[in-house]
């Protein structure tokens, strides 16, 4: 298939990248193909109808400049400048999709599946269950997320949202940047969606009821199908993951019943809610209206039209309108079903359409060629208006906005390049935006693509485009950038100062080349921003790119710039700087360039290099500075005299798969050389040779099947290279068996370009969407470390409940377990003991228990991770595990027959053994106690008892007791017995006596009083309790049942305060 020069067979060191990529592997280059998309919505019936076939790079790429041509030098400069005309701007937003799509799809130039970097990094995780590194990335964002000063912005918002109840509380979503939230009216901002799998936003909807409640389609709205190919297939945008709910304010998220895989190529253009029944919403996708009664847990297409825009009735919320292709459709039934209201309204694209409170009949659509019209009787008839074009400069697909004031019918904005405005409903129009002159009071960054009135005013507008959000409180007179704040930010590429580290270049997408100087960034120049480059000998010298290879010079800290380039070249294009001689600089174009004097003059280095494509990287050896690597994304080239002619070093390398992406050189040995290649050809990520290229070595490992776009070596080390790929950052040396994972802190972005500065020893990436980052280099990483928590107690029990505290330093997988183990009472951890895990990867505590275990005094504790494999350190000191012995025993209240023992409670007890004798008797009584005083009964008269007691610390499995304590001793009290009882037996009687089965006991009571009448046995217990409790004076009658009792001489008393009277009874 023919290839045609393009973009890209060219700079190595990056590609897109943004945000959380989790599920958006071409969350970006899809959004570039649909800008390109946008552009052809105006041109459909003069490009060329293409087949059903796979959609294929080569071929896009064809008919685009077939069509178009291939622009000129004067045509490039033009754009850079903003003189271009309409459909010269086209090659911007073409040549952004291109650069990012071609070395992914070389050689083959088959798109692939836009779910293949989410799978392949969740089939990468699955095979590495000890993902985490030992070494901990210390990832953190590099400057403040202030707008850019001297006209800059910070990324392209899609939607703008009020909360129902709060119209201070803004919710925006970005093209790549997900969803972001302010209470206080834009002033500050905080992100909601990092955790999410899809960082591109189309809609957000919020409950009029209880505004905690958010929904958002995932997305990017703005990217849509090629509907000049027969095939209509899309090919463009962001797909969609579905939509999204929190019922927390946007705390958390969960899935809806509308819920995508990637690969469905779906996408949604408008997300409702139901103004009176918030358990009905609908959303317009590519394949159709979908509808939910039952708050998003159920979906039902409803209407297979695709439309792009939805608005109710406001009188009837029930009546809903659609902005269909080229037709109006209309609903009476809260979405159920749909009819045409108005067909043919528009040829063939996108409508926006508005409603307002103002007036319920009125409706307004504005159509992709910019035709507006207007309805009056509620879509029963149609006048066409004034359009808005002339003042709003739309984009096709790209910015086609409009919104109506509540509160007047008349008031109307129209978004486009620029913000328009009517107040006599779309009559005229004026434009109340520029984009140009940054200072301008009226200044607005370009492209529009969501304008908002604030609720109830006809005076505050709201404005998302390619920059931030901005806002007007006087109807566009004057406006307000709200971005800082927002880190949305799509870098190309960086380069840093070494001589003072705190200065840091970049070039954005959209938002030109800036410079961070420690304390705020500063647009240096505009247009889209691609690579950038200062001298390591004097950071006031400073080189930026435009697209286009356009390099520009300053010798003044980036004050000013003057036009430095060789040549013309693709939309980014690689020039670097001789390592050891800061006056040679090389630029690759389709020609590699040579400068000896700081990039003010150019020199043809070598001609013909790149086989007609561009170049994509260029190393020099430090160690040698003749020796130069140079490649296209086919070709790998070297020579080692400094000059042509270069030798082809390509054999060996996986170019019929995958293309050459970036190129690395160890700083001690030329010939020791690594190459990144992009695309998705498994198994083919880094090789590696140590002879120059003569031969070369597969050293990919086990990285996922992800791009790889970039690549830089670590001076010193033991030949570390870190890569920066569609979804992180690796590492691996000659210490590792495989690549580390080192990416703690670093949100799943695209990481183009990765930069180490060895004055502040850091490693520095530039991300696509989430703007530039740092870490320590993993030789200067803290390791994986564990420290355990002294206790404050020493002493503990088997079977207590405690909790184990524990610092973790480093960075641990989601699956991990942190363990905590307890070693032998000497110390040893060479068999510990589980005792406690929780699953984390942070500091934290693990509930945890003793086992029942032997006594000691030397134990220890200490918490394990799992993965990584991290051994912390101990508590600090030896613990004693013991089961204490009761204290304090003594006893109370002794009587003739009883007593209470008492003893000091022991801590972490389940209860207590007691037991006690008869000092002359062998046989010790056995009672259990779950406090710590025990009242014993039917004690002998006048007798010494012994007793001691044990803690029980576990209650089974097994049971642990403490040793018994002491012994301890009491005697009872003298009987105090009646004189008349031998002499009276009538005050106890019983008859018969002996007896076998029963007998029946009559006694006297003299006085009311307190009394007991027991049977004891002849060991003095209690045998059997006849009663308990008051009698009063008189004679009573009991009968005395033998039940089980054996035969024998047993004692009957009657107990009373004031005497014990006794009778011998005789059980045969």
């Amino acid at each position: 298939m023919k290839k045609i020069l393009s973009s890209r067979t060219m700079s190595p060191s990056s590609l897109f990248g943004h945000g959380h990529v989790h599920f958006s592997l071409f969350t970006f280059f899809f959004l570039l193909i649909t800008e390109f998309t946008i552009a052809q919505q105006q041109e459909i019936k003069n490009l060329p109808l293409q087949s059903s076939a796979p959609l294929n790079f080569y071929t896009i790429q064809e008919n685009f400049y077939n069509h178009y041509g291939i622009p000129t030098v004067k045509q490039m400069q033009e754009e850079l400048n903003g003189e271009s005309d309409e459909e010269e701007s086209y090659y911007n937003q073409f040549k952004r999709w291109e650069y990012l799509m071609e070395s992914r799809t070389f050689p083959t130039g088959l798109i692939p599946d836009p779910s293949i970097a989410h799978s392949e990094f969740e089939a990468y995780k699955m095979a590495h269950p000890e993902l985490a590194s030992i070494r901990t990335a210390t990832w953190e964002p590099v400057g403040s997320a202030a707008v850019p000063g001297n006209g800059g912005g910070v990324g392209r918002i899609n939607v703008i949202r009020f909360d129902p109840a709060n119209s201070n509380t803004i919710y925006i979503g970005a093209a790549g940047g997900g969803v972001w939230k302010s209470t206080n009216s834009g002033s500050n901002w905080t992100d909601l969606t990092s955790s999410i799998p899809v960082t591109s936003i189309a809609d957000i909807a919020i409950d009029p009821s209880n505004s905690n409640i958010v929904y958002i389609a995932t997305g990017d709205g703005y990217g849509y199908e090629a509907t000049w190919q027969s095939d209509n297939d899309f090919w463009g945008g962001v797909y969609s993951a579905g939509i999204l709910k929190s019922v927390d304010g946007g705390i958390s998220w969960t899935t809806t019943g509308l819920s995508y895989s990637q690969n469905n190529k779906e996408i949604i253009q408008r997300l409702v809610i139901h103004p009176s029944n918030p358990l009905i919403l609908l959303a317009s996708t590519r394949g159709g209206i979908y509808r939910t009664v039952d708050g998003g847990i159920n979906w039902s297409l409803v209407d297979a039209t695709h439309c792009f825009d939805m608005e109710f009735n406001t009188a009837n919320p029930n009546t809903i309108y659609a902005g269909g292709n080229q037709d109006i459709l209309q609903s009476t039934d809260a979405g159920a079903t749909w009819t045409v209201l108005k067909n043919n309204l528009c040829g063939a694209g996108r409508i926006s359409i508005e409603t307002t409170a103002a007036n319920p009949l009125v409706i307004y659509a504005l159509c992709v060629n910019g035709t507006l019209s207007r309805s009056a009787d509620g879509g029963a008839t149609w006048v066409t208006k004034s359009s808005p074009s002339g003042a709003a400069t739309f984009y096709g697909y790209y910015d086609l906005v409009l919104e109506c004031a509540d509160a007047n019918a008349d008031n109307l904005l129209a978004g486009g390049l620029y913000v328009a405005k009517s107040t006599n409903g779309g009559t005229s129009w004026q434009t109340i935006s520029s984009w140009s002159p940054y200072t301008a009071a009226n200044y607005v960054h370009a492209d529009n693509h969501d304008l908002k009135f604030l609720p109830g005013s006809t005076q505050t507008i709201f404005s998302g485009n390619d920059g931030g959000i901005f806002k007007s409180v006087n109807q566009g007179t004057s406006w307000t950038d709200l971005s800082s704040g927002l880190r949305l930010a799509q870098i190309y590429r960086l380069s840093t100062s070494a001589t003072n580290p705190s200065i840091v270049y970049s070039g954005w997408q959209d938002n030109g080349s800036n410079r961070w100087d420690g304390t705020s960034y500063t647009q240096v120049y505009g247009a889209d921003g691609m690579e950038a480059l200062v001298d390591y000998t004097n950071s006031n010298i400073v080189f930026i790119e435009t697209q286009y290879g356009s390099i520009y010079k300053s010798t003044n800290g980036g004050s000013s710039f003057t036009y430095v380039a060789p040549s013309s070249g693709p939309w980014v294009t690689t020039y670097i700087m001789d390592p050891v001689d800061h006056n040679k600089m090389y630029a690759g174009y389709a020609t590699l360039y040579k400068s000896t004097n700081n990039g003010s003059n150019w020199s043809v280095l070598a001609s013909n290099l790149y086989g007609g494509n561009y170049c994509t990287a260029i190393a020099v050896a430090p160690s040698n500075t003749n020796t130069i690597y140079t490649s296209s994304l086919g070709l790998m080239k070297k020579t080692t005299n400094g000059a042509a002619p270069f030798t082809d070093i390509t054999a060996g390398l996986p170019v019929a798969s995958a293309g050459i992406n970036y190129i690395a050189v160890s700083n001690t040995d030329p010939n020791s050389v690594w190459v990144a290649f992009s695309g998705y050809s498994s198994g083919n990520k880094v090789f590696k040779s140590t002879n120059g290229g003569s031969s070369w070595t597969n050293v990919s490992g086990t990285l996922p099947n992800l791009p790889v776009n970039t690549i830089v070596y670590e001076n010193g080390s033991s030949n570390r290279v870190y890569i920066g790929t569609d979804i992180g950052v690796y590492y691996r040396d000659d210490n590792t068996a495989d690549w580390i994972f080192y990416n703690d802190g670093l949100p799943n972005v695209m990481v183009h370009e990765l930069e180490i500065n060895y004055t502040s020893d850091k490693l520095v990436a530039a991300t696509y969407g989430r703007g530039i980052w740092q870490s320590d280099l993993a030789s200067n990483a803290p390791t994986a470390s564990i420290t355990t928590t002294p206790f404050a107690a020493s002493t503990f029990c088997p079977g207590e409940n405690i909790t184990v505290a524990f610092t973790a330093m480093g960075s641990y997988d989601p699956a991990n377990n942190f363990i905590a183990q307890l070693s032998s009472s000497t110390g040893s951890f060479s068999s510990p003991t589980v005792i406690g895990s929780i699953v984390g990867t942070s500091s934290g505590n693990i509930n945890a228990a003793i086992p029942s275990t032997a006594s000691g005094t030397g134990y220890r504790i200490r918490v394990i991770a799992t993965n990584p494999a991290t051994t912390g350190t101990d508590n600090g000191s030896d613990l004693l595990i013991t089961c204490p012995v009761p204290s304090n025993l003594s006893t109370a209240n002794i009587s003739a027959s009883g007593a209470t023992l008492n003893w000091q409670p022991a801590s972490c007890t389940s209860d207590y053994q007691l037991q006690y004798k008869v000092s002359t008797s062998t046989v010790w009584t056995k009672v259990n106690s779950s406090g710590s005083t025990l009242p014993l009964t039917g004690l002998q008269s006048n007798t010494k008892y012994k007793w001691k007691l044990k803690t029980k610390c576990v209650g089974s499995n097994p049971k642990v007791f403490s040793p018994f304590s002491a012994v301890s001793t009491f005697t009872t009290a003298t009987i105090k017995t009646s004189g008349a009882v031998a002499s009276t037996p009538d005050r106890i009687q019983v008859y018969p006596n002996p007896f076998n089965n029963a007998a029946t006991v009559q006694f006297q009571v003299q006085q009311s009083t307190n009394m007991r009448l027991e049977l004891l046995d002849a060991q003095g217990k209690v045998a059997l309790q006849l009663y308990n409790g008051i009698a009063e004076a008189g004679t009573f009658q009991a009968t005395l049942q033998r039940n089980q009792l054996p035969a024998g001489v047993y004692l009957l008393q009657m107990v009373t305060s004031e005497e014990v009277v006794t009778k011998k009874v005789i059980i045969e």
